[in-house]
């Protein structure tokens, strides 16, 4: 991560576990900062269009994360249940849910996570499935909207649901709806080094728990 000393106009790389961004919320979905993912594509231009009739329509799994995007969660992502119910609680069930895919990462080795493609496709799929027969899609005019291919409307601020079904959707991870990458930065070399344990299950360690560790002699 590139930052800009206060003092300098030189910027400095500075490596950290987790980055925590709290920054408002905009109704377009693009995010204040710029957000690079796999083969250099930034999130801003995938979703350039989404604030205009025409364009690309912002398109996320669970209103939380994108494919192309690994280690990247968010909150109130695009179809969360910003209408439909209770939005604390909504923002809560969110907050679980990356808890424990941080979890997961944090004691399996997982270097990088990451929503597949064709299931982020398939939810969006059954998502506008959904909401085509709500009235989020009458001819009033609103942000929850955007005009689709073929000029046909496209719902991108509404949960396919209610508050409640949110919640249960969020209270457990689906791991098999994500690609995981396994591995050990740092174990020999630098710490920036190519990661040499590839094994899923290298984190099985000594065989012997913490708690077998502590009172051994």
């Amino acid at each position: 991560m590139l930052s800009r000393s206060p003092s300098e106009e030189e910027e400095e790389e500075r490596e950290f576990d987790v980055v925590v961004c709290a920054t408002g919320y905009e109704a377009s979905y693009i995010p204040s900062f710029e957000l690079v993912g796999r083969d250099g594509v930034r999130l801003a231009e995938r979703w350039s269009g989404c604030h205009r009739d025409g364009g690309t329509n912002p398109e996320c799994y669970l209103g939380t994360t994108v494919s192309g995007f690994p280690n990247y969660f968010m909150f109130l992502g695009p179809n969360s249940p910003v209408a439909n119910g209770g939005l604390v609680q909504a923002i809560q069930a969110q907050g679980m849910y990356i808890y424990k895919c941080g979890g997961k990462m944090q004691t399996q080795g997982v270097r990088c996570m990451e929503v597949q493609r064709s299931v982020m496709d398939e939810y969006n799929e059954h998502a506008q499935a959904y909401l085509r027969g709500s009235m989020w899609t009458e001819g009033c005019q609103s942000w929850y909207k955007r005009v689709g291919e073929g000029g046909e409307d496209k719902v991108i601020g509404i949960y396919p649901g209610s508050a409640f079904h949110f919640v249960e959707i969020m209270r457990h991870p689906r791991w098999e709806n994500y690609d995981f990458g396994y591995g050990y930065p740092g174990i020999i070399g630098s710490r920036n080094g190519p990661s040499i344990r590839q094994n899923r299950f290298a984190f099985m360690g000594n065989g012997f728990t913490r708690r077998e560790a502590m009172v051994r002699v």
